[in-house]
């Protein structure tokens, strides 16, 4: 299945140095995986989370060509491995390789399409362009502008938009010299850094959507209170008391006065409570008093009291004439 992407913030780029240093600390179990390389971290992931294996001899292979069929195999794992037709209409992809699934998955969702002469290219060393099409096409091909490299001439067609994307994303870093590099092999260390750098920003993106719907969902509606045939809006305070009285709405209230600048009226039943002295009043405030006394402020003045605040209308023009003198019936309910 493909990912969505949309975040197009900026994260830390990973310079992908293919020299290891002589007398470099070993990272990630890998003996050529200087921990100092920006490659480092990616690998350290793409490794423990079994979307790339070392060798045999305990190397990461840091800059040893990518095959078709390989990337293939390492993005159908971070893709978690989904279910998989295991035939494919490639005449160079076997039905009993271990990369079967991941060439069918890749191309039923339409990230490597084969070679005109109808042959996946098992073999083929995968280029820096090749990579970051496919990650392109994973994230939903999206529209893309950047700065040209130096060799922007000799980017394909097909990949220019995939390039700006990488480049504008931080997906693969183009060379010092101001490169992009387009048709080089694309080294184990440079794909499962463009990998890394694409699953990050897509988790990034996804757990900020996900806070977003929990913040929509948890949002504090808008309280409508009607009194004298006019409608005032209040806005709530996020907390306890307030909620738990939203839960008995909506409500009409025969609200008594008192002291000429308040009307109140007593729950059948105590809310929660967090009450604390204000110290000044304003008119348009909605408090409790004690747990179970609802107060509508119509007046400003200063109280030494303690309450606990439930919102405030947001205009309350007219308000005290709303009101009026006396008992009066307010409703109270959401929006």
């Amino acid at each position: 299945m493909k990912y969505r992407f949309f975040a197009l913030f900026s994260l830390l780029c990973l310079a992908v140095s293919l020299t290891v240093p002589a007398g470099a600390a070993e990272y990630a179990g890998f003996p050529d995986v200087d921990s100092n390389a920006g490659y480092a971290e990616a690998i350290q992931w793409a490794a423990g989370q079994g979307y790339i294996n070392g060798y045999p001899d305990g190397r990461f292979g840091v800059n040893d060509p990518v095959t078709r069929a390989q990337l293939a195999a390492i993005f159908y794992r971070a893709a978690g491995s989904p279910t998989a037709s295991g035939t494919t209409r490639f005449p160079d992809v076997q039905p009993s390789a271990y990369y079967v699934n991941a060439a069918s998955w890749a191309e039923d969702n339409g990230l490597i399409s084969g070679y005109p002469d109808g042959r996946f290219g098992v073999n083929d060393p995968v280029t820096r362009q090749q990579v970051v099409t496919i990650l392109w096409r994973w994230a939903d091909s999206p529209n893309a502008s950047g700065e040209d490299y130096a060799d922007e001439t000799s980017i394909a067609a097909y990949a220019k938009t995939a390039v700006d994307w990488s480049q504008s994303n931080h997906i693969l870093t183009g060379r010092e010299d101001g490169r992009f590099d387009p048709t080089s092999s694309a080294t184990r260390a440079e794909v499962v850094s463009a990998l890394y750098q694409y699953r990050t920003q897509l988790d990034s993106e996804d757990q900020e959507n996900q806070e977003s719907s929990e913040s929509e969902e948890t949002a504090m509606p808008q309280l409508q209170i009607e009194a004298g045939g006019q409608i005032f809006t209040a806005t709530l305070e996020d907390n306890p008391t307030t909620r738990t009285l939203l839960e008995r709405l909506p409500m009409s209230a025969s609200m008594g006065e008192l002291n000429g600048n308040e009307k109140y009226y007593y729950l059948p039943d105590s809310l929660p409570t967090n009450a604390q002295r204000p110290g000044n009043i304003h008119a348009g405030d909605l408090m409790l008093y004690g747990s179970d006394c609802l107060v509508l402020f119509y007046e400003s003045f200063s109280s030494g009291y303690s309450y606990t605040r439930l919102g405030s209308v947001s205009n309350p023009s007219g308000l005290a004439a709303a009101l009026g003198h006396g008992s009066v019936d307010v409703t109270f309910q959401v929006n």
